[in-house]
């Protein structure tokens, strides 16, 4: 069993992790390569997480707090296209894959 809640600054550095394992073990999946991303400090990290309505990342914990899954949703700014959104970002290690996990994930975005 999972909890699904908004990533928090606390949360920065296992997240990053996470998203650089992502990178390198997926690197097809994603727009950013490893090798950009392994240069972001962990400060800039931090500011990436503040969650805002438009603009948030999900992460799925165990119940030790451990994060096995995330993804990341955006809201379009301009006024005609404050309709739309774009989801980003959804990963989950292989040792926790078959387990529904990104599939949470994505419903709780999409509620």
């Amino acid at each position: 069993m999972v909890l699904i809640r908004n990533i928090q600054p606390v949360d920065a550095e296992a997240y990053w992790n996470l998203r650089l394992e992502a990178l390198q073990m997926n690197p097809e999946a994603f727009g950013t390569s490893y090798e950009e991303a392994a240069l972001v400090p962990l400060s800039d990290v931090v500011k990436q997480i503040q969650n805002k309505r438009d603009h948030y990342i999900l992460g799925a914990f165990t119940k030790d707090q451990q994060l096995v899954g995330m993804t990341g949703f955006r809201r379009e700014q301009k006024i005609k296209t404050q309709h739309k959104g774009a989801i980003w970002g959804v990963y989950v290690p292989s040792t926790y894959r078959g387990q529904g996990i990104a599939k949470k994930l994505l419903l709780e975005v999409i509620s």
